[in-house]
């Protein structure tokens, strides 16, 4: 790889390759932490030593399609000039590229990709993180992320020390050993717009040419939501919650809490909770099910591929699913995601769907 690599990276590096196991990288916004994975990547393929990068940064990724975190394992220097054209030979369905709101579900996607790779036999394993360092929520995720991952080497990348508060924990730890790096000279920041640019154009890679597949409610379970978790109501009580939640019911449940269901309608609002005398009911508008990002969901609980919700038949039980996979053979559920995209790539929104 042709890149600028400081000289204070050289004993990490040599480190890190010589004592393998996982390496967590870490740093904000544009600290050059993919840079530093390709250097470390390229040094360990130098070395004749087995090596698979884990990107676990879902807003920006470079193995596998955004709202993922992808795996893959690196055969050659050329494959790391070019990461965006690697397949991920494996891939966990995160269901947004914003790790607000979504710590656990990126956390342990990160884990099961790590999980994947040391069971291919993986001497050495990169993992990529978010480029969140500030407050709460970022000690919160990273410090989730050691615990599950369990990392020999954690790489710090910063420019002062704003990533102090999160090395803090482990400064009388054996392990992870810790090594502060500074960015390289040639990490190029982008704005937010070449951010989303970025991130639509692998969306719309990703679901070129992606095939339809026509699937019965009660041929698939669904994950990360309420619905189909209870047992339709009839018709009275549908249409006393119609009165409730002022807005046309397509499908109503019985649940543990009371009623959940899917309206067209919703003035102004996306969800709408209404305690009526006898019922507490949870109102979700239709419109968020249109395009909606969705993980198909293997036996053994893995990610088989993305795909994107494209219709919903209310009537006869039905979803239509369009993804890069000529077949479905194996799945066993739908893993609801929390955003919406076209088929040409476009972001067209978040909402969660409870």
């Amino acid at each position: 790889m042709n890149v600028d690599i400081p000289a204070g990276w050289q004993d990490a590096l040599r480190g890190v390759v010589e004592r393998g196991g996982v390496c967590m990288v870490i740093g904000g916004v544009d600290a050059g932490k993919t840079t530093f994975c390709g250097v470390l990547a390229a040094r360990a393929l130098e070395k004749g030593i087995k090596v698979a990068l884990v990107d676990a940064d879902p807003g920006q990724s470079d193995i596998g399609p955004p709202a993922a975190v992808g795996m893959a394992i690196i055969n050659s220097a050329q494959q790391l000039g070019e990461l965006e054209s690697v397949p991920a030979d494996a891939l966990s369905f995160v269901g947004t590229t914003t790790p607000a709101g979504h710590l656990l579900q990126l956390a342990v996607a990160a884990c099961d990709m790590v999980t994947h790779a040391r069971a291919a036999g993986v001497e050495l394993v990169i993992v990529d993180t978010t480029g969140l360092v500030n407050g709460g929520i970022a000690r919160a995720l990273k410090s989730a992320k050691v615990d599950l991952l369990r990392p020999r080497h954690v790489v710090a990348l910063q420019r002062k020390d704003e990533v102090e508060h999160l090395l803090a924990p482990y400064r009388r730890r054996a392990q992870p050993e810790i090594h502060r790096l500074a960015p390289s000279r040639l990490a190029k920041p982008r704005d937010r717009d070449e951010r989303k640019a970025k991130r639509e154009r692998q969306f719309g890679a990703y679901f070129a040419g992606a095939a339809e597949h026509d699937l019965a409610w009660d041929d698939v379970a669904l994950e990360q939501t309420l619905w189909l978790s209870g047992k339709p109501v009839p018709g009275h009580i549908a249409a006393y919650v119609e009165e409730l939640v002022e807005a046309q019911i397509l499908y109503a449940e019985r649940i543990e809490t009371g009623i959940f269901a899917i309206v067209k309608g919703l003035e102004r609002a996306t969800h709408r909770s209404v305690k009526g005398d006898e019922l507490d009911v949870r109102a979700v508008d239709v419109g968020l099910l249109g395009n909606l990002l969705v993980g198909l969901m293997g036996a053994s609980g893995r990610t088989l591929a993305m795909g994107i919700l494209s219709r919903v038949d209310f009537k006869q039980r039905r979803f239509l699913i369009r993804a890069p996979a000529p077949s479905i053979e194996g799945l066993r559920s739908l893993r609801l995601g929390s955003m919406r995209v076209g088929l040409d790539g476009a972001e067209l929104g978040h909402g969660e769907i409870a």
